[in-house]
């Protein structure tokens, strides 16, 4: 259902044709409402037709007995003059219709309203201009009519007769190319057999196309992300997943991934390296050196802090350094290494560990560490670490096992029956992941000589934890 404005003008240049002010028309008419305006309009039409005969009658007996016709009455007769031209210009809005389908009938409703202005240009277009000669540009008629069409019907072909002009003119209603029917509201894919059980999409009898869930797109074709994912830095290929594009990461793609090799800086999208206070260069590298600093025989290793190259040391690195080869190590005379107190050696180049670090357990790479060797633990790497498996027995060197009172065995692991009866051996349960104790606790049970276990298994908690299974935190509880 649309309406059609079809306008004559007569002008002296056709190119210059003033062109149509749309007027803006918000509010929406019922589809009764729309009938029943159509009903009076065509009504109060044909008395308007009935009126327009009359005095068409009228004036052609007026012309032919006048002997010096005006080119008003020219115009009446559609004779313009020579150099005159009757032009039309058509505006067309159409309408769709809401969701009811009752005005689809192969009616086609017409209701026309005429304008007709012989000589005076109308209010709603541009003002009238005149060209070299002084003319004015007029319009001579405006129809406006509302239709309703069908999709797939012949042109269908109308006209309106005025006493000045007649004006004929063809419609037609042609479908998109994805869409079919009277109203061309059935998509086209909907006909394709193919379409059933498609694991995307499905059809509704009127031909709508439904996304099934997790899919939207006018053909279903885009995957709905998993909720949370970001809006540009990820995407899907199936329904509820994230895909990070190169340069994010995180669960939702929030996260940007830094320029490989930036050392002191941080991004805000992929790929990117903005420098910290303090450094500069591509991978934010390079420390911005203090002022100063000699550029012969210095260099940055940390912001504001000037290290000397091989042979020079001092604020601005004009002093001698040690011996070639000495790392940390300073000079009174060329050629000297005096270790700095965090390192040893002939270089300077051995850190010292951390105090009380066993030298034959423990290792070092930087100054105050202690790393254990393999088979010792502790903080000064003394205490030694009992052979894999050594169920209730301890060690007196590294990769040790001598068994507890009651337990024999390789591992420490097998009862001793040579004990009183009476007599119950306490040791970890087996086997040892029988009891699971957490924060730190130790699953303990208790053997008769025979090998039976006395009782159920318990956990031996560590301060402040107790419970069951060590699961409480005394030192919380109390603070609650």
């Amino acid at each position: 259902m649309f309406s059609i404005r079809i306008e004559a003008w007569h002008v002296q240049n056709p190119i210059q044709i003033p062109q149509i002010k749309k007027k803006s028309n918000n509010k929406k008419e019922s589809i009764f409402s729309q009938i029943f305006s159509t009903l009076a309009t065509q009504i109060k039409s044909n008395l308007e037709d009935f009126v327009e005969e009359s005095l068409e009658a009228k004036i052609k007996e007026k012309s032919t007995n006048a002997t010096n016709t005006t080119g008003e009455d020219d115009l009446l007769e559609g004779e313009g003059s020579g150099d005159e031209t009757t032009t039309l210009a058509t505006d067309t809005t159409e309408e769709e219709e809401g969701s009811t389908d009752t005005t689809t009938e192969s009616v086609d409703e017409e209701v026309t309203t005429v304008t007709e202005i012989p000589t005076t240009t109308e209010a709603d277009t541009e003002p009238s201009k005149q060209d070299n000669k002084g003319d004015k540009k007029s319009l001579i008629l405006r129809l406006d009519r509302n239709h309703i069409l069908k999709s797939q019907e012949p042109w269908k072909e109308y006209n309106f007769q005025a006493y000045n002009a007649r004006v004929d003119y063809s419609l037609r209603m042609v479908c998109s190319k994805d869409y079919t029917g009277d109203m061309c509201s059935f998509a086209k894919l909907c006909l394709n057999p193919a379409l059933q059980n498609h694991p995307r999409m499905y059809c509704t009898p009127e031909g709508e196309v439904i996304c099934r869930d997790g899919w939207t797109g006018a053909q279903c074709q885009i995957p709905i992300c998993k909720p949370g994912c970001h809006s540009t830095q990820g995407y899907c290929k199936q329904p509820g997943e994230c895909k990070c594009k190169s340069g994010y990461q995180g669960k939702g793609c929030e996260q940007c991934i830094r320029l490989p090799g930036c050392r002191y800086g941080t991004c805000q999208k992929g790929y990117e390296c903005n420098c910290n206070e303090g450094y500069y260069g591509i991978f934010c590298n390079k420390p911005i050196c203090t002022e100063g600093c000699s550029e012969d025989n210095g260099f940055c290793r940390e912001p504001n802090t000037c290290s000397c190259k091989k042979g020079w040391t001092g604020s601005n690195c004009t002093q001698c350094i040690p011996r070639e080869g000495c790392e940390f190590g300073t000079c009174e005379n060329p050629n000297e290494c005096t270790c700095d107190p965090l390192y040893k050696g002939v270089l300077c180049d051995e850190p010292v560990c951390a105090k009380g670090c066993s030298s034959e357990n423990g290792v070092c790479d930087r100054p105050g560490e202690c790393t254990c060797k393999v088979g010792w633990k502790g903080e000064n790497c003394t205490e030694c670490v009992a052979y894999p498996g050594c169920l209730n027995g301890y060690c007196l060197t590294a990769w040790d096992c001598n068994c507890e009172q009651g337990w024999s065995g390789e591992n420490c692991d097998v009862v001793e029956t040579n004990l009183p009866s009476q007599f119950l051996i306490e040791g970890k349960c087996k086997p040892s992941d029988s009891l699971r104790c957490m924060n730190g606790g130790v699953a303990t049970c208790y053997y008769r000589n025979d090998g039976s276990m006395v009782g159920e298994a318990s956990c031996r908690c560590s301060t402040p934890f107790a419970g069951k299974f060590c699961q409480i935190n005394q030192d919380e509880e109390e603070k609650r």
